[in-house]
């Protein structure tokens, strides 16, 4: 059961996760459509990320609550009818509330909170490996919808590609409604009922509230990496189609090279992920902060020079550090916080992520635009990046988990 548990987060994963992801395929043809600017549209993807931030909290509340069948049904539902009202918007507003807030809000319902909340009660000593492998199958599915769409788009627009994607995402709730969750929420007896190590001396760890929680410097050390973290990489996920594409080269290539990423993300993550319950969180939080570093000074070059010879190596940095720390934080929550509210401690933790992306996602578009300079969005994410490292080095308890 435990690895069907598996599989069924990564596929929910790897259909609505990679379709929000591949956004940045849609960011110049919807402008031109819409006639509106870069950072106007990428407003709409914040928007979408910001929606799922703010939802975060109330889908940990609600999984804990009223169970997992109810919330990736309503959560299928709900980002269906963002694409599919999404399509024929005419308006930034109508495509920014459409797609970006009911999109945003159904993929929260699907995305990480759940997937944790259900992965904690079959995996404890290998969590980070098992986050891993979920959080990995956005990237890979990114890998093939990126340049997909981009046929799509070609082939039929912008907007007929919304509809096709409602349609997918909608198959899932059949699905969703018919399966075992009861045994799903049991659990692992062995995980379940096997006592963690408390943050603090003399706390039981199943007592944790969100309110215990939010006095630790943990929470807020695991909140802040999540949301400068965030906002450096989908910043960069968001942009980086377009980025490519001023910079010189091929729409097709751009695309192509963006999905690349996403194929290598899987490898990153599980890696990242498995070398964390190796060698600790720490360690391998530095060795993925560098690899995305590299990205960055990757692309500050290619914006100069645009060679293929510097495209590959950083399109391999860019996509093999990509999302590769959270499955790290997913981790430490999951086992610091361990406990029958741990979905909606999660949830809160993963509104950093939600805030931080849609913040870096509008601002370096809107930076770009006000300076006229593509790598305007490179000082922003270099900046996010190295902030949000620092609790990994700085907070005790991230430190030595």
């Amino acid at each position: 059961m435990a690895l069907a548990v598996l599989v069924f987060c990564f596929v929910v994963s790897a259909i609505v996760g990679s379709m929000g992801q591949s956004f940045s395929v849609f960011l110049l043809p919807i402008s031109q459509t819409l006639q509106l600017e870069r950072g106007e549209i990428a407003s709409v993807y914040s928007m979408s990320l910001l929606a799922s931030g703010l939802a975060s909290p109330l889908v940990g509340l609600l999984f804990d609550r009223l169970g997992p069948r109810i919330v990736y049904a309503a959560g299928a539902s709900v980002a269906a009818a963002g694409y599919a009202l999404g399509s024929g918007a005419d308006s930034l507003l109508e495509i920014g509330l459409l797609y970006g807030g009911l999109a945003g809000i159904g993929g929260a319902l699907t995305g990480g909170v759940p997937h944790a909340a259900l992965v904690s009660r079959w995996f404890r000593e290998n969590a980070g490996t098992a986050m891993g492998i979920v959080f990995s199958a956005g990237g890979l599915a990114t890998a093939l919808t990126s340049p997909v769409s981009q046929v799509l788009i070609d082939a039929l627009g912008w907007r007929s590609t919304f509809g096709l994607y409602a349609i997918v995402i909608g198959c899932i709730v059949p699905v969703v409604l018919f399966m075992p969750w009861r045994q799903i929420m049991a659990g692992d007896p062995m995980v379940a009922h096997r006592p963690n190590e408390p943050l603090e001396p003399g706390r039981d760890p199943h007592v944790w509230t969100i309110g215990s929680a939010m006095r630790t410097p943990s929470f807020w050390g695991l909140f802040f990496v999540y949301f400068f973290t965030g906002g450096c990489t989908t910043a960069l996920a968001a942009h980086m189609v377009s980025y490519l594409t001023v910079a010189g080269f091929d729409p097709l290539v751009a695309a192509t090279a963006f999905g690349f990423s996403g194929l290598l993300t899987p490898f990153g993550m599980i890696g990242f992920g498995t070398l964390s319950d190796r060698i600790g969180r720490r360690r391998s939080a530095a060795l993925s902060y560098a690899a995305t570093g590299l990205a960055v000074i990757g692309l500050f070059l290619v914006g100069f020079w645009p060679s293929i010879a510097i495209l590959i190596p950083t399109i391999f940095f860019f996509g093999i550090s990509s999302g590769s720390r959270g499955p790290m934080v997913s981790a430490i929550a999951l086992n610091m916080f361990a406990g029958h509210r741990v979905g909606g401690i999660y949830g809160a933790i993963s509104l950093g992520g939600g805030l931080g992306s849609a913040f870096g996602t509008w601002f370096s578009g809107a930076l770009q635009d006000w300076t006229g300079e593509p790598t305007a969005l490179l000082w922003y994410t270099g900046t996010a990046l190295f902030i949000g490292a620092l609790p990994f080095f700085t907070i005790g308890g991230i430190r030595h988990s």
